[in-house]
């Protein structure tokens, strides 16, 4: 059986951002969106075209283990960070210095807006993997893309990443 729908923006469609929750204080509610509880370390997301809202279970994995392990005073990088989501949980969560890399123009548009949307811009840099300096060193590297791009990408992953510090990856 078929049925008309009506014309809509099929692609912010598909990028709503439901209000949740990812374990301890951390949260993710639409940019508009009230604190959801007292205490609450909020994410003010809206997603854009830029991949990322929470809902999905590889974004969620990640979310809840920076949730678990705050990266408090640490350097971080989100290596394809779609809409922010993480790189601006991560500095949500305490992390002193967030660089933020993708290879698509929109998913950078929307990291420098949800950056600025939390108040977070001024610890995360925003740009292309190719502009990253040869000299950051991140104790928390996190890489939430397809697995076969991870696997051609694990030896500029594992040279950004300092001794002893960990590596999140999901795809």
């Amino acid at each position: 059986r078929c049925a008309p729908v009506a014309d809509q923006d099929w692609a912010r469609v598909g990028q709503e951002v439901p209000a949740r929750h990812f374990g301890g204080a951390l949260w993710v509610v639409p940019g508009e969106a009230a604190d959801p509880a007292p205490g609450a370390v909020v994410v003010r997301l809206d997603a854009g075209l830029g991949f990322g809202t929470g809902a999905h279970p590889t974004t969620a994995l990640c979310l809840r283990w920076l949730a678990a392990h705050p990266p408090v005073d640490a350097d971080v990088i989100d290596w394809g960070c779609g809409s922010g989501i993480l790189a601006v949980a991560a500095a949500r969560l305490a992390a002193r210095r967030v660089w933020a890399l993708d290879i698509d123009p929109q998913a950078l548009t929307a990291t420098h807006d949800n950056a600025q949307r939390n108040q977070v811009a001024g610890r995360i840099d925003v740009r292309a993997p190719d502009a990253l300096p040869d000299s950051p060193r991140a104790d928390l590297v996190i890489a939430n893309i397809l697995a076969p791009v991870l696997v051609a990408l694990a030896p500029r992953l594992l040279a950004a990443l300092r001794q002893g510090g960990a590596l999140l990856l999901s795809g």
